[in-house]
């Protein structure tokens, strides 16, 4: 359960929603597809690029937008560049402005639109990032989406430069993970919030999108304080009802330049991240669509980082756990569960990708990728909290870049004849998808695992008689009262009595128990057993008498029938899978219980076990406190509550000791519950049991 929890919390519901959301698009417009009006022409439309020191990348993305417009509708302003960036844009015929001092991306936008008279002139313009390549239909695919006369703007489809040829590994596993990221995103997400009668895309990139320029004439481009303009230009084109702003997979498809290195990564998704939660804080929030897709949006990315977040902390505390074991942090077996939660998810989507993209890439770095969610969960929140108080100046460093010598095509690389990298990659991705395999068939094992026992082997034979004893007391008993919270008084006995293991801290209570020659009884959670079977085969080793304590502690006052029924029959079956006896005695999470509870537990020959003394040893009060509580109102017949289990218990086994030792110097003689029951059984005539609140 808990690995399905972790892999929901990771992924989230959004995905899911906007997956169907998008699913129903496809379905809808195969059906009956848009009707067209008229798309804008080709010399009704400019590019407008913002540039700063992109000599090495410029013109290669001239020559692509080239290839779409004549040179004296692209339009470049250069942002107080010191390379020759300028003379490459008056080398193919473009129209260049040269700025100084250097005023940040948004900042070049706004003095472009506003230099070049382009909302004026032109009825789209195109806003491409100096480092991104057009694809061969950009224009017409996305001018066709403006035929929809509601259309303001056009998101467009970006993947990156698939150019892995001589990068190090490091490089072609993050260019790897940033167009799995994109293809996710805008399939998943940005497809569904596209359709016409949602409209609630997120963000038109500032990579390569293009704006009506009616609608562009509104935005304020150059908003101050923001480090990245492009989520604010989008949420402003729905808050100012611009208009709608379209996406489709197919249209306007752009090639962008993503970092290589890890420097350059960090950087770029620290500013994606601060310029977003910049713009979600800033903004002025209004009921509709829009916003009740940006809230959920931003509440699941929060609570998606804290899981990766979270999860690295579990798996190191269970390190720690592991090399001193006399540290209570994280048991291994949650720390698997929930490092199963988070990679399984992740490596199954990447099987998926690569399954449709037809790229062995996306599987042979997959076992990457889990740490990569992890950096970009801490970057993330890292943001979040600088956006509270960062303003920014919106102004640029720009990261580096490949030369175009150095890149080689995907498609080149596929043929080439060179027999070791062939035989390299195949080999990473036959172990990326065995290691995805053994993962994936241990997800589905854990989530199979809520009644299978984690024992450490078959338990010791229990004494045939004593079994016969507890089961005749305990129905002697149930013959005339439902339920035990203490003796008669009439013989010096009384019972201790342990809740919520197996833990980390049983084998000390057990050690306690052992030294002193103590009885007690435990009531155990099967879900416990699950990650500390193996104490729990210490008990049965020690003699000592298991209850039932249910499956996973729930509150059964909240419980349905059939919910309070699994959780005391689940916990029967995980014991007893470890090799014990029957358990015929029942004790409630925190003391509470129903009418439902009790008729089942007649039905199943258990006898609900209550307390009259409470230690409160699971408030951890102290040492003192602890033994104060047990000694104060402790007298023959008492039923003592304690915990081995459900937090730190070093105060309860520092406590025990004592507590054993002084009620044996007042004469009293500590006994089992069943054993009790035989000595001293409850009186006839007890009032009817109630719920304990806030105990157990």
């Amino acid at each position: 359960m808990l690995t399905v929890i972790v892999a929901v919390l990771s992924l989230g519901i959004n995905f899911t929603f906007w997956g169907l959301l998008g699913a129903m698009r496809w379905l809808a417009e195969r059906r009956a597809p848009v009707n067209a009006g008229t798309a804008p022409a080709r010399d009704a439309v400019a590019i407008l690029i913002a540039a700063r020191n992109e000599q090495p990348v410029i013109e290669r993305t001239l020559a692509r937008a080239a290839g779409q417009l004549p040179p004296s509708q692209i339009y470049v302003v250069s942002d107080a560049s010191t390379d020759r960036t300028a003379e490459c844009v008056r080398a193919i015929g473009a129209n260049v402005l040269e700025l100084t001092p250097n005023r940040g991306k948004a900042g070049a936008l706004a003095a472009g639109i506003e230099h070049f008279r382009l909302c004026s002139d032109y009825e789209v313009i195109v806003i491409v990032d100096a480092d991104t390549e057009l694809s061969e239909n950009y224009l017409e695919s996305g001018l066709k989406l403006f035929e929809d006369s509601a259309v303001a703007a056009v998101a467009g489809m970006a993947h990156t430069m698939w150019r892995l040829g001589d990068l190090p590994v490091l490089g072609r596993i993050l260019i790897t993970y940033r167009e799995r990221f994109y293809l996710l995103a805008q399939y998943m997400l940005k497809f569904g919030q596209g359709w016409a009668p949602i409209d609630a895309v997120i963000i038109a990139p500032g990579c390569a999108s293009m704006y009506r320029a009616a609608a562009l004439s509104q935005l304020h481009v150059d908003a101050p304080g923001l480090v990245i303009e492009d989520f604010n230009m989008s949420f402003a084109t729905h808050r100012q009802r611009l208009g709608r702003i379209a996406f489709h997979p197919h249209a306007a498809v752009a090639y962008t330049e993503d970092p290589t290195n890890l420097r350059d990564y960090r950087r770029q998704v620290s500013r994606w991240a601060l310029g977003y939660w910049q713009t979600v804080l800033r903004s002025r929030w209004r009921w509709g669509k829009f916003d009740l897709a940006l809230g959920l949006l931003s509440a699941e990315v929060v609570t998606s980082c804290l899981v990766f977040v979270l999860v690295v902390v579990a798996l190191l505390a269970s390190l720690v756990g592991a090399l001193d074991s006399r540290a209570d942090l994280v048991s291994p077996h949650v720390a698997v569960e929930v490092g199963l939660g988070l990679a399984a998810p992740d490596l199954l989507i990447s099987l998926v990708v690569a399954t449709a993209r037809r790229q062995p890439a996306f599987v042979m770095w997959a076992l990457a990728f889990p740490f990569l969610r992890v950096l970009d969960s801490a970057l993330n929140l890292r943001s979040l909290v600088r956006a509270f108080t960062t303003h920014s100046s919106g102004r640029w460093v720009s990261p580096a870049r490949q030369a175009p010598t150095a890149a080689v095509s995907a498609a080149t690389e596929r043929h080439s004849p060179r027999r070791r990298a062939l035989v390299l990659r195949s080999a990473g991705v036959t172990v990326s998808v065995a290691v995805i395999a053994v993962v994936i068939a241990a997800t589905y094992a854990s989530l199979r695992g809520d009644q299978v026992a984690n024992c450490a082997g078959p338990a010791p034979p229990t004494s045939r008689s004593a079994e016969i004893r507890e089961a005749r007391a305990v129905n002697a008993v149930m013959s005339y009262t439902s339920y035990i919270s203490q003796g008669s008084a009439r013989k010096p006995e009384v019972a201790l009595t342990f809740d919520d293991g197996p833990g980390p801290y049983t084998p000390q209570v057990l050690a306690v128990l052992q030294h002193l020659h103590a009885p007690a009884t435990f009531f155990v959670i099967g879900q416990q057993v699950h990650y500390f079977g193996k104490y729990l085969s210490d008990e049965l080793a020690q003699q000592v008498v298991i209850g039932d304590h249910t499956q996973t502690h729930p509150y059964l006052t909240k419980t349905s029938p059939a919910g309070q029924r699994r959780q005391i029959q689940g916990q029967v079956r995980t014991i007893e899978a470890c090799g014990a006896e029957y358990p015929h005695l029942f004790r409630p999470p925190y003391g509470g219980f129903t009418d439902v509870t009790l008729g089942l537990l007649k039905r199943y020959g258990m006898l609900m076990v209550l307390w009259s003394v409470d230690t409160k040893d699971w408030t951890r009060p102290g040492v003192s406190a602890i033994v104060h509580n047990a000694l104060a109102t402790a007298r023959a017949g008492s039923i003592i509550l304690m915990h081995d289990a459900g937090g730190p218990r070093n105060e309860t086994v520092a406590a025990l000791p004592t507590i054993i030792r002084d009620l044996r110097a007042r004469h009293l003689r500590l006994v089992t519950v069943p054993q009790l029951l035989l000595d001293d059984p409850p009186p006839r005539g007890q009032p009817a049991p109630r719920s304990l609140a806030g105990n157990g």
